[in-house]
């Protein structure tokens, strides 16, 4: 048995759901990768940046720092996405406004974690890699 949360009224939709395929579902893993994708994604770029610190302050290269940000970014933004996608659900029973409600407070969460990423993104850009007080 899965962990799922439908996200089409019991019965299922027009035609059986989405494209005929029987009734939607927001599987328990989607969820939890809309609800933590974004803060996952901010914390793994906060720790590389600080671990790469010291070697770009020695190498004077900032490439490193550039790269996670942009990977990072890239899973933030998908986590986004998706939960974005799961707040736009149709329908309206009971565990479909639970799913809904998560997918809103994910998609809150996730921009959250944009902004964050791209905030300590800025002193990478702007500052120089071993300013001293």
């Amino acid at each position: 048995m899965t962990n799922t949360i439908s996200t089409t009224p019991a019965g299922g939709g027009p035609a059986g759901g989405p494209a005929g395929g029987g009734p939607a579902t927001v599987s328990g893993l989607r969820l939890a990768y809309a609800l933590f994708g974004g803060t996952f994604a901010w914390l793994t770029h906060l720790i590389a940046l600080s671990a790469l610190n010291g070697w770009v302050c020695a190498t004077g290269r900032l490439w490193p720092m550039h790269a996670v940000t942009v990977v990072t970014l890239a899973g933030a933004l998908h986590a986004l996405w998706v939960s974005a996608a799961i707040a736009r659900g149709s329908a309206r029973p009971a565990d479909v406004r639970a799913a809904r409600f998560l997918g809103f407070a994910a998609t809150a969460i996730n921009v959250f974690g944009v902004v964050m990423i791209a905030a300590e993104w800025l002193p990478v850009v702007f500052v120089p890699a071993c300013a001293v007080g």
